[in-house]
């Protein structure tokens, strides 16, 4: 339009579509026009864009480039950092060295160990770290792997620390190689094994120790594990079984057990966790390789660890078979020596013994003769029957006690009537010894019981008497007194060890010259004597103190010069005994109607007891020959219902007789008599099957009473 009106443009419509402004009309009128600085022209703005574009691309560049940088430099660091780390925690240190050797690079950890610092190592070898011999041995193994530039593992070598003290190491080393394949070093790491090397030296030590120790044990020494398997022995183990160590190792100890039941038998009662480890000694027998057996004191111990886990057992065994036969010898020759002393104490005792037998003689010699007087008087003579009867009592008891004195015996103990041993053997005590020593028991007739054996304790006994007759020379007062006495610990002399309580108390006093207190200290020794020579062995008092000390008793001795000497001997009491002993007294003379066959070489005795047999209602066949009876009885075995025989008989004896009878009826009841015998003893009668054994000269009582009692068991077996 003309006019006054204008043309009005909108400045970004116009630079939307492209048209310049030069091209509108005049005087037209624009709106939303730029402010002048945005005015470019469009060539202007690209040729900025373009420019800024490249700026930023190359900020961009700079920043990633930057920050790339930045997490290299970190990753290094933390690298760094781990392998520090890796190093420190290694128990080691690490290093580097060129091709000749010298120290490029070492950790922080070089301080702890050697105690130099990583800057006073550079520029220094490890040689320089070593003794001169030490570095010789390294510098040969170097030489070897630098030529051939191959890795190393664990190379033990030791180093000196900067205190002077040694240092050992494992060293692992690795090449490093150029980039043409040239060595231009070795990198690696000590470690640190000092600690350890030196606990292996200690152990080695302990073990050199350990098998020095039980190398010069003389018994053999093992170590089983827990299912006793054999794990270690010693020398003196291989030398008495025979075995070599590799022929045992990994075998149980069966193969040294004599007997297999002996080898459960001591598994179940000490080896395993359970044992008895309360009797840790024990006696075996074992079996060498070539067969040999012999016996062995062990010692066996449980090993268990720290935790009490059982980790096996250790045995020693020694072989007792030469001190087994020194302690029978020496038993041997006590017994002889006892024996031998008896015979002393027999041959003091002979005279008396020969004047009471010749009384008892006279005495019944007498009577007998004084009984045909009587007869043929007419009168009564039982008054001096009832003295023949007493004197052959006398006799016969003193026959017993001479007999039971001296014979071997096993010298076993028993409950016995201390009271009723004295007073049996003062009757034989008056009778050996001079009329000019009295004799003065002090004894009530109270039983006082104690564990003994009769003849060792008669034994005792006239030792005692007979050292005091001695002393008395033959002339004086021989006191004997038994009381019993309660010992409190304070009592009992020093070094010895017996409980306190009731002992019964033997003494024996004389009233003669003493003993000074020099002799007191030897009285007890053996072969001691202050006899003369050729008077005594100086035996007795040693002989008596030992068989008191097994008897769980003591002796003592009070004496002082001039004023005579006491010896009191001490034995402990048995209590609750007394009514068992009088258990079982017959009250009335047993008899009987059995057919009973009689055997004794002497026709006066076997018609005697036949007859007396026969007053208790028996039929008695009595024959002098065992030939004989051997054909009685074997012409018709169910004849006779007991056989009573004698030992020593011509032809044949009692023991053999009774073993044919016995082969050919069994169950035949057969009694043997002997009135002494060295070749038979109860014990060994009754293991060839004899029923009982009995002693002459047998009384009516006695007869009658063991018959009895035989017929009445003849249904039960042999004992």
């Amino acid at each position: 339009k003309k006019g006054a009106n204008r043309y009005v443009f909108d400045a970004k419509q116009l630079q939307r579509f492209n048209i310049e402004v030069s091209k509108l009309p005049e005087k037209s009128i624009l709106i939303n026009q730029l402010p002048p600085l945005f005015r470019v022209s469009t060539a202007s703005l690209s040729v900025f864009l373009g420019v800024l574009f490249l700026v930023s691309l190359f900020a961009v560049q700079m920043y990633l480039s930057l920050r790339k940088r930045k997490q290299s430099e970190m990753a290094l660091q933390a690298s760094e950092t781990r392998f520090k780390d890796i190093a420190m925690s290694m128990g080691g240190w690490v290093w580097e060295i060129d091709n000749c050797g010298v120290y490029q690079y070492c950790s922080e950890r070089v301080f702890d160990l050697l105690g130099y610092t990583p800057e006073e190592l550079l520029g220094k070898t490890p040689y320089d770290l070593m003794s001169p011999e030490k570095a010789e041995i390294a510098r040969e193994f170097m030489k070897d792997n630098i030529a051939e530039r191959k890795p190393f593992q664990d190379f033990e070598n030791w180093n000196i620390h900067k205190n002077g003290s040694q240092v050992g190491f494992l060293t692992t080393g690795v090449p490093i190689l150029s980039d043409d394949c040239k060595l231009i070093g070795y990198r690696g790491v000590d470690k640190d094994i000092t600690v350890r090397r030196q606990a292996e030296m200690e152990i080695i030590q302990r073990r050199a120790e350990f098998e020095a120790i039980i190398g010069s044990i003389t018994d053999a020494v093992l170590f089983v594990d827990p299912q006793r398997q054999v794990m270690i022995v010693n020398p003196a183990f291989t030398r008495i079984f025979g075995y070599q160590t590799e022929e045992v190792t990994g075998r149980t100890t069966q193969m040294i057990y004599a007997d297999p039941e002996s080898y459960l038998h001591q598994g179940k009662k000490r080896f395993n966790k359970v044992a008895d480890v309360d009797q840790p000694i024990f006696e075996n027998e074992y079996r060498c390789k070539d067969g040999t057996i012999f016996t062995g004191e062990t010692l066996s111990s449980h090993v268990v660890d720290e935790k009490g886990e059982l980790i096996g057992f250790l045995g020693v065994i020694r072989d007792i078979t030469e001190r087994k036969q020194m302690e029978q010898e020496k038993r041997n020759l006590e017994a002889q020596l006892r024996q031998t002393h008896k015979m002393e104490a027999v041959g003091i005792m002979a005279g008396g013994i020969a004047h009471d037998f010749n009384n008892l003689l006279a005495i019944i010699n007498g009577n007998l003769d004084i009984i045909q007087h009587k007869q043929n008087a007419g009168n009564s003579a039982k008054e001096n029957v009832g003295h023949v009867k007493d004197a052959a009592t006398r006799a016969k008891n003193l026959v017993k006690q001479i007999l039971a004195f001296s014979r071997q015996e096993q010298h076993e103990l028993i409950p016995v009537d201390l009271v009723t041993v004295i007073n049996n053997y003062l009757q034989l005590l008056r009778s050996t010894t001079p009329v000019t020593v009295e004799i003065s028991p002090v004894i009530d007739n109270i039983p006082v019981f104690i564990n003994a054996n009769v003849t060792q304790l008669q034994q005792v006994f006239i030792n005692l008497c007979a050292n005091a007759v001695h002393a008395m020379q033959e002339k004086g007062l021989l006191s004997v007194n038994i009381e019993e006495i309660e010992l409190t610990a304070s009592k009992f002399p020093v070094g010895t060890d017996l409980p306190a309580g009731k002992y019964a108390k033997l003494s024996v006093s004389d009233t003669g010259t003493g003993i000074d207190n020099e002799t007191i200290d030897k009285i007890f020794d053996p072969f001691f004597t202050t006899k003369e020579v050729g008077s005594g062995t100086g035996m007795g008092l040693s002989v008596a103190h030992g068989i008191i000390n097994q008897h769980g008793g003591f002796i003592t001795v009070d004496s002082n010069l001039g004023q005579g000497s006491m010896f009191n001997t001490y034995f402990p009491i048995l209590r609750g005994v007394g009514n068992k002993l009088k258990a079982g007294i017959a009250e009335e003379l047993p008899t009987g109607t059995e057919r009973v066959l009689f055997v004794d070489d002497e026709e006066c005795l076997a018609d005697t007891c036949g007859e007396l047999l026969e007053y208790q209602g028996y039929k008695v066949t009595s024959l002098m020959s065992s030939i004989e009876a051997l054909t009685v009885f074997r012409s018709d075995p169910q004849k006779f219902d007991l056989v009573i025989t004698d030992q020593t008989m011509p032809e044949m004896s009692g023991a053999e007789l009774a073993t044919e009878m016995l082969k050919i009826r069994p169950d035949i009841p057969i009694i043997l008599c002997s009135g002494f015998s060295a070749k038979v003893s109860e014990e060994e009668a009754k293991g060839i099957g004899i029923r009982e054994f009995c002693m002459k000269p047998m009384d009516m009582k006695q007869l009658a009473t063991i018959a009895r009692k035989v017929l009445d068991e003849r249904d039960k077996p042999a004992s």
